[in-house]
């Protein structure tokens, strides 16, 4: 909030806080209780009449729908707006009550953040102990692995993993699907809605290296690593050589595994 200081008393806002800053250009609005110099190119200093009381002045300017005008002037929109004015002791209860509703969103906000947080870890916790045998068998001591259990290489259970040729082609506006990272949704499934379109040619041409499949997975392998899809149905339709495709053989009778296992902490 505070950009710098300057030593001249002349600049000092003269009437006494509070005060109720408009940033013309930003829309910002602030509430200030200390007496200050305005420096930024269109600010607007706001003292609202004794009949209206300070804080509910700054909550009301809140509820103004500002439209958008870019680097324009937005103070035009706030001067032609009306505001009621209940008693005083009334626009006190209601900042009273607003603040107090304010303080519990605020602290519900944080320990969403908090929650969110120890999810996360709970969940790389639980995808530790997934893979080294531990939620299903208790008795797995640490370092060692369950009875009948044995690590191996992806290639072992993998018949190919590979990408298309790093080639862009055309788009075309009617067509075969070119998915990219862009068309893969928050529930890590593929949206064909506005997906690239690219000729029969290109097609058959890029698919000669690697086409997807059912129970084959996309594997992003930059910008979305860790968001793995994987295909449980039957389309034709490419995959951009920003991720890579990895066919399972047969004994991986179960892909969704395969995806969590891509996604354990190491």
């Amino acid at each position: 909030m505070i950009g710098g200081y300057c030593s001249d008393e002349s600049k000092v806002i003269p009437i006494q806080p509070p005060y109720i800053i408009f940033g013309g250009h930003t829309k910002v609005k602030k509430f200030i209780n200390f007496n200050f110099i305005p420096g930024a190119d269109g600010v607007k200093v706001l003292k609202p009449h004794t009949i209206i009381n300070p804080k509910f002045f700054y909550y009301f300017l809140h509820v103004i729908k500002i439209p958008e005008k870019g680097y324009a002037r937005h103070y035009q929109f706030i001067e032609k707006e009306s505001i009621p004015v209940p008693k005083l002791d009334e626009q006190k209860a209601i900042v009273s009550k607003l603040e107090a509703l304010l303080s519990e969103l605020d602290n519900g906000k944080q320990l969403l953040i908090t929650a969110q947080v120890q999810l996360a870890i709970y969940r790389q916790s639980l995808l530790k102990w997934a893979f080294e045998g531990k939620l299903t068998n208790s008795d797995v001591k640490d370092g060692e692995s369950p009875e009948g259990w044995k690590w191996v290489s992806l290639n072992e259970v993998c018949s190919k993993i590979a990408d298309i040729d790093h080639k862009m082609p055309t788009q075309v506006d009617s067509g075969y699907p070119y998915v990219s990272t862009k068309d893969f949704t928050a529930t890590l499934k593929i949206s064909f809605d506005n997906v690239k379109q690219i000729s029969e040619k290109d097609f058959l041409n890029l698919s000669k290296k690697v086409k997807p499949e059912r129970n084959d997975i996309i594997f992003p392998r930059y910008g979305t690593i860790g968001k793995n899809i994987l295909i449980d149905f039957d389309k034709d339709f490419l995959v951009s050589y920003s991720c890579a495709i990895i066919n399972l053989i047969k004994v991986m009778s179960y892909p969704n595994m395969f995806i969590c296992i891509l996604c354990r902490p190491k």
